[in-house]
């Protein structure tokens, strides 16, 4: 996994593990659950925007030859 997807990841798994901060869930099938609530409240806008933010990076990345990339 490159850095570009690696922080892609981590941002998308942050904004979950915020969703879910503080819920308690007894078994597997209420975590999954509580993810597919998750995506289901987002609007459409959402994901386009995720992708469009990836491309972006990823573009930055081939700019770059994979060197790190500053914020």
């Amino acid at each position: 996994m490159s850095k570009v997807e690696y922080r892609a990841v981590i941002k998308f798994l942050t904004k979950l593990k915020k969703d879910l901060r503080g819920r308690k869930f007894d078994d597997d099938e209420e975590v999954k659950g509580a993810v597919m609530e998750h995506f289901a409240d987002k609007d459409p806008e959402y994901f386009l925007k995720g992708i469009e933010m990836l491309v972006h990076r990823c573009e930055k990345c081939v700019e770059v030859k994979g060197d790190y990339i500053e914020k």
